[in-house]
């Protein structure tokens, strides 16, 4: 968990490079098959394959961020020597990751859905499509 909006940078960094990467690796997938089926790049594609991409990310990106965050409150309550599991991350803290997981996940999928659909528009755009 990060305080402050300091980190804001640190915290969304991964999902924003996790998120771009995987849009451009995502196109190269889903979109070649309508390459080499002769069909070529359209505005279309590229949203269709967009949308794929940004679905999975946020998922994804949820419940990996989610369980990290989890795992950090209840090293916390151990630490901290607390005698009942559960209780931080019941209350604000808990609301707070969250949250956090939710931020992240949403950065992860506009970062997909960015790195999908852009590479597709430029392609449709300078006509190197079959």
């Amino acid at each position: 968990m990060s305080v402050g909006p300091r980190n804001w940078r640190r915290r969304l960094l991964l999902p924003l490079s996790l998120g771009i990467a995987d849009g451009i690796l995502n196109v190269l997938t889903l979109a070649s098959a309508a390459v080499l089926h002769g069909r070529g790049l359209d505005a279309g594609l590229a949203t269709r394959v967009g949308m794929d991409a940004s679905v999975s990310a946020i998922f994804t990106v949820f419940v990996a961020e989610h369980g990290q965050l989890r795992a950090e409150l209840s090293r916390a309550e151990h630490e901290l020597s607390l005698t009942e599991s559960g209780r931080l991350a019941s209350g604000a803290l808990g609301r707070q990751v969250a949250r956090e997981a939710v931020e992240a996940a949403l950065v992860a999928s506009i970062a997909n859905f960015a790195g999908a659909i852009v590479p597709l528009l430029d392609g449709a755009h300078d006509g190197s499509s079959p």
